[in-house]
């Protein structure tokens, strides 16, 4: 489409279906708008991400996250530079969304694993006890708490955090 307006809303309607080579498809001949349009921006750089090309999305979505104060962005940046052991610009991605928004789902689980990657335990910790205060059932959060707490030598609370997790999912 020529409208910007209905390619955004056709793209991401596209990746909320899982058909995110459709939404590249229709998103990349607008790339070179999507530098002055963030709502553009974040369907490309989401497409980008999901279609496999992590380190030019996690680009497009951090510079969403920066210009326009959007915690989902960060979270998403965070979490992709994570897959790709870009552990250090993850965490300052996911701490930027923390801030901009404390109770994004699943943000504590994310930045706890980023902590854990640059060998801050105590900070680690601290953001898996935050995820499991608002989750519980956060499997990621309790197996993370657990590993981290192995490694302090907590190892009753180790336990109890890894048995948690397996109540959780005992796959």
């Amino acid at each position: 489409p020529s409208d910007v307006r209905v390619a955004i809303l056709l793209g991401d309607c596209y990746l909320r279906l899982g058909e995110s080579g459709r939404a590249l498809v229709l998103i990349a001949p607008l790339a070179t708008k999507a530098r002055e349009n963030l709502d553009l921006a974040w369907v490309y750089g989401s497409a980008l991400v999901a279609n496999g090309k992590l380190l030019e999305g996690a680009e497009v979505v951090e510079r969403v996250g920066r210009e326009g104060n959007a915690a989902d962005a960060y979270m998403l940046a965070g979490q992709t530079l994570l897959r790709l052991n870009l552990s250090e610009r993850a965490r300052d991605d996911l701490e930027a969304a923390v801030r901009l928004n404390p109770n994004l789902p699943a943000v504590y689980s994310r930045l706890g694993a980023a902590r854990e990657r640059n060998a801050d335990y105590k900070g680690a910790a601290e953001a898996y006890r935050k995820a499991i205060e608002h989750n519980p059932q956060d499997f990621e959060a309790n197996l993370g708490l657990g590993g981290v707490l192995y490694f302090e030598r907590d190892l009753p609370a180790a336990r109890a955090a890894l048995e948690r997790a397996l109540r959780i999912d005992a796959s």
